[in-house]
Protein backbone atom coordinates (compact mmCIF):
# COMPACT_ATOMS: atom_id res chain seq x y z
CA UNK A 1 0.00 0.00 0.00
CA UNK A 2 1.38 3.70 -0.71
CA UNK A 3 0.04 6.83 1.20
CA UNK A 4 -0.01 9.14 -1.83
CA UNK A 5 0.16 6.94 -5.44
CA UNK A 6 0.67 3.72 -6.62
CA UNK A 7 2.13 5.30 -9.99
CA UNK A 8 2.69 9.11 -10.20
CA UNK A 9 3.74 11.18 -13.09
CA UNK A 10 4.52 14.52 -11.53
CA UNK A 11 5.30 16.88 -14.25
CA UNK A 12 6.75 17.77 -17.77
CA UNK A 13 6.44 13.93 -18.52
CA UNK A 14 5.61 12.71 -21.85
CA UNK A 15 4.97 10.68 -25.11
CA UNK A 16 4.95 7.77 -22.52
CA UNK A 17 2.76 4.10 -22.49
CA UNK A 18 1.68 2.45 -18.81
CA UNK A 19 0.46 -0.73 -19.42
CA UNK A 20 -0.82 -4.30 -17.72
CA UNK A 21 -0.27 -2.99 -14.02
CA UNK A 22 -2.35 -4.33 -10.89
CA UNK A 23 -2.65 -1.05 -8.91
CA UNK A 24 -4.66 -1.33 -5.95
CA UNK A 25 -4.87 -0.35 -1.97
CA UNK A 26 -3.57 3.08 -2.28
CA UNK A 27 -5.33 4.33 0.75
CA UNK A 28 -8.33 3.68 0.05
CA UNK A 29 -9.87 5.09 3.14
CA UNK A 30 -8.97 7.98 2.82
CA UNK A 31 -10.91 11.01 3.34
CA UNK A 32 -9.58 13.93 3.36
CA UNK A 33 -9.29 17.28 0.74
CA UNK A 34 -6.45 16.40 -0.97
CA UNK A 35 -7.42 14.79 -4.08
CA UNK A 36 -3.43 13.76 -4.70
CA UNK A 37 -3.67 10.99 -1.53
CA UNK A 38 -4.87 7.43 -2.03
CA UNK A 39 -4.45 7.35 -6.23
CA UNK A 40 -4.02 4.70 -8.54
CA UNK A 41 -1.99 6.54 -10.71
CA UNK A 42 -1.54 10.32 -11.00
CA UNK A 43 -1.34 12.72 -13.76
CA UNK A 44 0.20 15.58 -13.06
CA UNK A 45 0.55 19.33 -14.59
CA UNK A 46 2.41 20.09 -17.81
CA UNK A 47 2.07 16.14 -18.62
CA UNK A 48 1.15 15.39 -22.30
CA UNK A 49 0.58 12.15 -24.60
CA UNK A 50 0.57 9.73 -21.88
CA UNK A 51 -1.53 6.18 -22.45
CA UNK A 52 -2.67 4.38 -19.60
CA UNK A 53 -4.08 0.96 -21.09
CA UNK A 54 -4.56 -2.73 -20.22
CA UNK A 55 -4.40 -1.85 -16.67
CA UNK A 56 -6.50 -3.41 -13.58
CA UNK A 57 -7.38 -0.25 -10.72
CA UNK A 58 -8.83 -0.96 -7.71
CA UNK A 59 -9.58 -0.17 -4.10
CA UNK A 60 -7.75 3.13 -4.27
CA UNK A 61 -9.00 6.19 -2.57
CA UNK A 62 -9.04 7.94 -6.29
CA UNK A 63 -8.32 5.39 -9.79
CA UNK A 64 -6.90 8.04 -12.00
CA UNK A 65 -6.10 11.63 -11.18
CA UNK A 66 -5.64 13.48 -14.57
CA UNK A 67 -4.64 16.97 -13.00
CA UNK A 68 -3.99 19.55 -15.35
CA UNK A 69 -2.15 17.26 -17.93
CA UNK A 70 -2.99 17.71 -21.82
CA UNK A 71 -3.48 14.74 -24.06
CA UNK A 72 -4.16 11.79 -21.69
CA UNK A 73 -5.37 8.25 -23.27
CA UNK A 74 -7.34 5.93 -20.94
CA UNK A 75 -7.96 2.96 -22.34
CA UNK A 76 -9.27 -0.68 -22.08
CA UNK A 77 -9.01 -1.03 -17.86
CA UNK A 78 -11.10 -2.77 -15.67
CA UNK A 79 -11.90 -0.47 -12.71
CA UNK A 80 -13.53 -1.52 -9.56
CA UNK A 81 -14.57 -0.30 -5.66
CA UNK A 82 -12.32 2.92 -5.97
CA UNK A 83 -13.93 4.90 -3.14
CA UNK A 84 -14.54 8.31 -4.13
CA UNK A 85 -14.09 7.59 -8.15
CA UNK A 86 -12.52 5.83 -10.37
CA UNK A 87 -11.50 8.69 -12.78
CA UNK A 88 -11.18 12.51 -12.08
CA UNK A 89 -10.22 15.25 -14.29
CA UNK A 90 -9.28 18.49 -13.29
CA UNK A 91 -8.64 21.25 -15.15
CA UNK A 92 -6.84 24.30 -13.12
CA UNK A 93 -6.45 27.06 -15.30
CA UNK A 94 -6.14 27.80 -18.94
CA UNK A 95 -3.10 27.46 -21.01
CA UNK A 96 -0.90 24.26 -19.84
CA UNK A 97 -2.67 22.93 -17.24
CA UNK A 98 -5.94 23.02 -18.68
CA UNK A 99 -6.35 19.37 -18.65
CA UNK A 100 -7.16 19.18 -22.47
CA UNK A 101 -7.84 16.96 -24.93
CA UNK A 102 -8.02 13.33 -22.59
CA UNK A 103 -10.10 10.48 -23.85
CA UNK A 104 -11.40 7.48 -21.48
CA UNK A 105 -12.96 4.80 -24.14
CA UNK A 106 -13.22 0.82 -23.72
CA UNK A 107 -13.31 1.06 -20.16
CA UNK A 108 -15.16 -0.99 -17.21
CA UNK A 109 -16.44 0.72 -14.25
CA UNK A 110 -17.97 -1.40 -11.56
CA UNK A 111 -18.60 -0.14 -7.87
CA UNK A 112 -17.09 2.50 -6.17
CA UNK A 113 -18.13 6.08 -6.09
CA UNK A 114 -19.27 5.23 -2.36
CA UNK A 115 -17.62 7.70 -0.73
CA UNK A 116 -18.69 11.46 -1.21
CA UNK A 117 -16.20 14.21 0.35
CA UNK A 118 -16.57 17.82 0.86
CA UNK A 119 -16.13 18.91 -2.59
CA UNK A 120 -18.55 16.18 -3.88
CA UNK A 121 -15.70 14.72 -5.83
CA UNK A 122 -17.28 11.04 -5.23
CA UNK A 123 -19.85 9.24 -5.55
CA UNK A 124 -19.42 8.51 -9.24
CA UNK A 125 -17.26 6.78 -11.54
CA UNK A 126 -15.57 9.85 -13.70
CA UNK A 127 -16.03 13.33 -12.38
CA UNK A 128 -14.96 16.24 -14.81
CA UNK A 129 -14.02 19.44 -12.37
CA UNK A 130 -13.08 23.09 -13.43
CA UNK A 131 -11.56 25.13 -10.96
CA UNK A 132 -12.95 28.60 -12.26
CA UNK A 133 -15.34 29.73 -14.84
CA UNK A 134 -11.68 30.52 -17.26
CA UNK A 135 -10.63 26.82 -16.55
CA UNK A 136 -11.50 24.01 -19.39
CA UNK A 137 -11.20 20.37 -18.95
CA UNK A 138 -11.84 19.10 -22.50
CA UNK A 139 -12.00 15.35 -23.75
CA UNK A 140 -13.69 12.76 -24.97
CA UNK A 141 -15.89 9.71 -23.20
CA UNK A 142 -16.71 6.98 -25.41
CA UNK A 143 -17.50 2.87 -25.37
CA UNK A 144 -17.12 2.43 -21.59
CA UNK A 145 -19.09 0.47 -19.10
CA UNK A 146 -20.76 1.92 -16.25
CA UNK A 147 -22.06 -0.54 -13.35
CA UNK A 148 -22.84 -0.50 -9.78
CA UNK A 149 -21.62 2.89 -9.02
CA UNK A 150 -22.04 3.23 -4.98
CA UNK A 151 -22.06 -0.83 -4.56
CA UNK A 152 -19.83 -3.03 -3.45
CA UNK A 153 -17.12 -4.98 -5.21
CA UNK A 154 -18.33 -8.48 -4.24
CA UNK A 155 -22.05 -7.65 -5.80
CA UNK A 156 -22.11 -10.42 -8.48
CA UNK A 157 -25.54 -8.63 -10.03
CA UNK A 158 -23.33 -6.46 -12.55
CA UNK A 159 -26.84 -5.85 -14.18
CA UNK A 160 -27.78 -3.31 -11.55
CA UNK A 161 -28.97 0.48 -12.45
CA UNK A 162 -26.61 3.13 -11.14
CA UNK A 163 -28.96 4.40 -7.96
CA UNK A 164 -30.68 7.16 -7.07
CA UNK A 165 -27.69 10.51 -5.96
CA UNK A 166 -24.96 8.08 -7.86
CA UNK A 167 -23.44 9.00 -11.11
CA UNK A 168 -22.29 7.37 -14.40
CA UNK A 169 -20.42 10.77 -15.45
CA UNK A 170 -20.67 13.97 -14.04
CA UNK A 171 -19.09 17.73 -14.59
CA UNK A 172 -18.75 20.56 -11.86
CA UNK A 173 -17.55 23.81 -12.93
CA UNK A 174 -15.91 26.73 -10.32
CA UNK A 175 -15.42 24.18 -7.60
CA UNK A 176 -12.46 25.56 -5.28
CA UNK A 177 -9.57 27.53 -6.61
CA UNK A 178 -6.53 25.05 -6.64
CA UNK A 179 -4.92 27.20 -4.31
CA UNK A 180 -7.75 26.77 -1.50
CA UNK A 181 -6.89 23.14 -1.93
CA UNK A 182 -4.28 20.82 -0.28
CA UNK A 183 -3.61 19.27 -4.35
CA UNK A 184 0.08 20.97 -4.12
Amino acid sequence: MCYKSGIAFWEYVGDSDLEGNFINTNNVDYSGNDLLVGCGVIVGKYCNNLNIHGEKIEWNAKGIVIYGATGTIIQGINFDENKWVSVVIVGLTNGPTAAMGWTITGCRFLGGGTFSSTDNIGKSHISVLTTSSEATASGTITGNTLKKAGSGAYDNDTTGEIGPGIYGISFQGDVKDEDSRDWQ
